[in-house]
């Protein structure tokens, strides 16, 4: 389907243009106009972010990213093992939509084998991603879930370990994203070939 504009106008053009969508298009594409406004919030799904850094044999920097909406944040929280004691001011700003905390702990005998938690997690939708960086420079990194709002640092983390939790992180970003799907939808509804989508998606 391809339209032309013609020395009459734009007006004449907007007419040409909505007699060549079909009735389904029409439909679908109010449909997808409408749902839009809460699509807005589709990214209530967006994972939070722990970061756990070693910077001595028993002391850690702890890095929190939680999803929030101006000043209102997801009411999710990190539970680290009792024999950690925090040893500086948390630390709290927002920038671009996310809560950020940040704070030193100093956990007697290290965190290996020891379990972090997060609070509240289970009564939410969306998921954190976990990174324990070790003194040695090596790394941890887990997906943890509503299901799941738990996990045990270890000394150790395989590659493919490490490739899976993104993977399937990013895959449900994407699949889950209402956004990203109304997107492609209005796209396949407006956009008349192949070649046009080709050039619209990579503009």
């Amino acid at each position: 389907m391809r339209l032309r504009c013609q020395a009459s106008g734009p007006s004449s053009c907007h007419r040409l243009w909505c007699s060549k969508l079909r009735t389904p298009q029409v439909f679908l594409l109010l449909l997808t106009l409408l749902v839009s406004a809460d699509a807005l919030w589709a990214h209530e799904i967006r994972p939070a972010y722990l970061r756990i850094q070693q910077t001595a044999a028993e002391q850690f920097e702890v890095l929190w990213r939680v999803p929030a909406k101006g000043e209102m944040r997801l009411g999710i929280y990190i539970a680290m093992p009792k024999q950690c004691e925090t040893t500086s001011e948390a630390l709290r700003w927002v920038e671009g939509g996310t809560f950020v905390e940040r704070w030193s702990t100093h956990c007697p005998g290290g965190l290996v084998g020891q379990t972090v938690v997060v609070e509240g997690l289970s009564s939410t939708f969306i998921d954190t991603l976990g990174r324990f960086e070790r003194l040695d420079g090596t790394h941890q990194v887990v997906r943890l879930t509503p299901s799941e709002p738990y996990f045990v640092l270890t000394g150790t983390e395989s590659l493919p370990r490490v490739a899976s939790t993104y993977g399937w992180l990013g895959l449900e970003h994407i699949l889950l994203g209402v956004d990203h799907l109304l997107f492609v939808l209005a796209l396949l509804l407006l956009v008349p070939n192949t070649r046009s989508l080709f050039w619209t998606i990579t503009a």
